[in-house]
């Protein structure tokens, strides 16, 4: 290949990298944006679903106090207390009641039941996919109350016993202290899906009975409570739309073990996953974002600003080719140039204290009965200073004032406001502090006694965690925003040294009206300036894209400090004496400093040349002094200042304190950033003070030479 070419190769490869890099930061951005709609959409879906659960916990507890308080419950009685907890609860598959009966009892109960209305009742077990008479046993545990009956008919007399996965918690439940257990997954007796299952148990004892060993407990036991869910159809009655959602159990024997899955793929590995207790098991649920959501994010700006570069990249090639092959005299120059410019009590507190989130109890007057541990400290209170007074206690105005006179509403019209649904309140702790609270109340009735139970949910972090989402989202618009500013004012930069550079070569392209030599000479300074310009620009991109990438390498030797700085004020000499200023060196002390001589030659020649642009009249005054084992020099000048508020920008990349294209000095913006990061992977820092009017102070350090500390970085 021709000398001459090598220029324009130089161009294309250094914009192709330029392009690259540009579309690698676009990328990354996009991918942290949908990162956090990731969070922000799992976190809303998970505490949907936590709320469900705990709902369903609240409603089976109910249900397991009205039988631990009552000697006995009718069919009729429990339709009338399940149906509107049912009604407001719909997610259930079934709400169950399941009597322990020995071999003795069993003819007698089957001919009671039958008696019911419910010829041919028999307690059931399962085999080979039917249901017959469950063979001999010393105890039998059949569905006997269930609500709703239609859909779940086959469930009927199932003896939950005869099932191993069944059996098993029925009887972990019954003889540990606990207040509920689920099961391993399970396909339902009444399942005709392909969905699966799974109970949740709460025991019921003997009223007056002692159940604290497993003796008592076993020979004490009433039956049970139990709660039957479809997965799939609980999870999906907490859909948020934005969320797919994979659900797994940790605890079981293959572990994990699916549970649920949407079965939809968007194409993504991008997952986040939450844990959630349910019953004593350990779920774990993965989020994805919907297809559609994804599709919804699509962003082709990336791509747009590659194929923007690259065309831009070919064009700045095509323009140097032309100019190479016009003239031999300016073709060597612009050659050069180009090369340098690309590249219940006991029940309840069982119960409470195993929950985690505040439950609290009150009676048809608002006073507080119960409190759990999670509500206690959630509001501050102990148990026995907030039992008997009004619950408004822990609300703030005007809330506190207009409770009352709610529940007064309530008990005379029964038209509800909150009771049966969720909401968002503001609730006041013991010393006075408000925070925001999810609260959940329901109704029950104990022995003709109308009270209300309130599930509540600190949701400060949730809240906090929306507000940090909201900030990312501000900050990620900050930066495209930024990113564009930055580009116009790279294009404004790259236009005017190549209108330069294009306007002059016209002068010289007829061979027989060429300007006079002085004229030449002048086209040619012009054009070589204008390259300058060009040169400088690059290797501030390329400089940046080197730091940024860690590629950036330090070549440390001993560097004599004066001799250092005299250097590159000879180099700035003529810039400053154009401007009539003043070039002030004040050394305290002479050091060797270890550092790569290039690089803090550039530290140092972008706060002089910054220093000359900024300032009309006046002075540049350099010091140097001796602190902590470091050389520090100062770069002070009388010129226009900085805005207080625009000083924690003047390192940053891709920012400029007057990023128009009418501010008073023109340049990338990139140099006091590259001068940031150059002094730092010396091991130094810079910082700079300033006054509007008065001028700016630039201050940076570098470490002492020392023998045994130096090494090539």
């Amino acid at each position: 290949m021709r000398l001459k070419y090598i220029p324009v190769l130089i161009s294309i490869v250094l914009g192709i990298i330029g392009s690259a890099a540009n579309y690698s930061i676009t990328l990354n951005n996009q991918q942290r944006f949908i990162e956090n709609e990731l969070i922000y959409a799992a976190e809303k879906r998970f505490l949907m679903i936590n709320e469900i659960i705990n709902h369903s916990v609240t409603v089976l507890h109910s249900l397991a106090l009205h039988f631990s308080v009552s000697e006995s419950v009718t069919r009729k009685e429990f339709e009338e207390f399940t149906g509107p907890l049912f009604h407001h609860h719909p997610y259930f598959q079934a709400v169950e009641w399941i009597p322990k009966i020995l071999d003795k009892e069993r003819h007698v109960y089957e001919q009671s039941v039958r008696d019911e209305g419910f010829s041919g009742f028999q307690i059931t077990q399962k085999e080979r996919d039917k249901l017959i008479r469950r063979q001999q046993q010393q105890e039998y545990f059949p569905v006997d109350f269930i609500y709703p009956f239609k859909g779940n008919e086959k469930a009927f007399g199932f003896d939950l016993a005869s099932n191993p996965i069944r059996r098993a918690a029925l009887e972990k439940v019954r003889d540990q202290k606990i207040m509920m257990l689920a099961t391993a997954r399970i396909i339902l007796v009444q399942e005709s899906g392909t969905q699966y299952g799974f109970l949740l148990f709460f025991p019921v004892f003997k009223k007056g009975k002692l159940h604290k060993t497993t003796e008592d407990r076993q020979k004490n036991l009433r039956g049970f409570v139990l709660g039957v869910f479809r997965i799939g159809d609980l999870l999906c009655s907490a859909h948020f739309g934005d969320t797919d959602i994979d659900v797994f159990d940790l605890l079981a024997e293959e572990q994990p073990q699916l549970l649920f899955s949407d079965g939809r793929s968007n194409g993504t590995e991008m997952a986040y996953e939450k844990e959630l207790d349910v019953g004593g098991r350990k779920w774990k649920i993965i989020f994805r974002l919907t297809s559609g959501v994804m599709e919804q994010n699509k962003d082709y700006s990336a791509e747009i600003e590659l194929i923007v570069g690259l065309l831009f990249t070919l064009l700045l090639s095509a323009v140097i080719f032309i100019l190479l092959t016009k003239n031999l005299a300016i073709k060597k120059e612009v050659i050069i140039r180009t090369k340098q410019s690309v590249a219940s009590e006991l029940y309840i507190k069982a119960i409470f204290n195993t929950t985690v989130d505040g439950i609290i109890t009150i009676n048809n007057e608002g006073n507080i009965q119960t409190m759990n541990p999670a509500a206690e400290k959630m509001f501050g209170f102990r148990l026995e200073e907030i039992v008997g007074k009004n619950v408004k206690i822990l609300m703030p105005e005007p809330y506190k004032s207009s409770h009352d006179a709610y529940i007064k509403a309530y008990l005379t019209s029964g038209a509800p406001k909150i009771i049966g649904i969720g909401r968002e309140v503001t609730a006041c702790r013991k010393d006075g502090s408000q925070f925001p609270m999810r609260l959940s109340v329901g109704e029950m009735n104990v022995e003709n006694s109308q009270m209300f139970v309130g599930m509540t949910i600190d949701i400060t972090e949730l809240k906090e965690t929306e507000k940090s989402l909201r900030e990312a989202k501000e900050q990620a618009e900050t930066a495209n925003r930024l990113k564009s500013e930055f580009l116009n004012t790279i294009s404004h930069e790259l236009r005017t040294p190549l209108t330069i550079i294009l306007g002059n070569i016209e002068e010289l392209t007829d061979e027989n009206e060429l300007p006079e030599n002085d004229e030449v000479a002048d086209i040619a300074q012009d054009i070589e300036n204008a390259g300058l310009h060009l040169l400088t620009l690059i290797n501030d991109l390329l400089d940046l894209s080197k730091i940024e990438a860690g590629k950036m390498k330090l070549m440390l030797k001993p560097v004599v400090l004066n001799e250092y700085i005299s250097d590159v004020l000879d180099t700035v000499k003529r810039l400053a004496k154009e401007k009539m200023l003043r070039l002030i060196f004040q050394p305290e002390f002479d050091a060797k400093v270890n550092g790569d001589p290039i690089r803090l030659k550039q530290v140092l020649l972008n706060l002089l040349n910054n220093a000359i642009k900024f300032t009309d009249e006046g002075s540049i005054t350099i010091k140097t002094e001796i602190k902590a084992e470091k050389a520090v020099i100062r770069v002070a000048d009388t010129g226009c200042g900085i805005h207080r508020e625009d000083l924690q920008y003047v390192f940053e990349s891709f920012r400029q304190v007057d990023g128009s294209d009418t501010r008073a000095a023109k340049g990338s913006g990139l140099g006091l950033a590259i001068t940031k990061k150059l002094v730092e992977l010396h091991g130094g820092t810079i910082t700079v003070e300033s006054e509007v009017g008065k001028g700016s102070c630039f201050t940076y350090s570098i470490p002492i030479y020392s023998k045994e500390e130096n090494h090539e970085s």
